[in-house]
């Protein structure tokens, strides 16, 4: 997920008016992203995901509109659930998928809202 939002934000592919009207601190988290080495290249070494894949995705996922992202509780079974769960927070913010129907980023424990395709 900070690979795709390192891409997102180099790229430029983010939702410019949605963050200046919605997006409190992105100077910070461009900062941050930066400073921690957050790529596409770190998160293939992390994830043995191909930095070009972790790119493709990215730049689908920007362009979606609306885009929703689902997790579950495989995530919060993790080392470090919360900074998964706050990169895709950012994901679906940057984006301007936050708030917008068919779009968002939905955390769920053991459920599924059903009549998804």
């Amino acid at each position: 997920a900070y690979g795709m939002l390192a891409h997102i934000i180099e790229r430029d592919l983010y939702d410019r008016a949605f963050v200046q009207a919605w997006v409190l601190g992105f100077d910070d988290l461009k900062a941050h992203v930066a400073k921690q080495g957050f790529t596409p290249e770190w998160a293939e070494t992390v994830t043995t995901i191909p930095a070009a894949t972790i790119r493709a995705l990215a730049e689908q996922y920007a362009a979606a509109k609306p885009a929703a992202i689902f997790c579950n509780a495989g995530v919060s079974h993790q080392m470090n659930a919360f900074h998964t769960y706050r990169a895709l927070a950012f994901l679906a913010a940057v984006t301007g998928n936050v708030g917008q129907p068919g779009g968002g980023c939905n955390f769920m424990h053991n459920t599924w809202p059903g009549g998804l395709n």
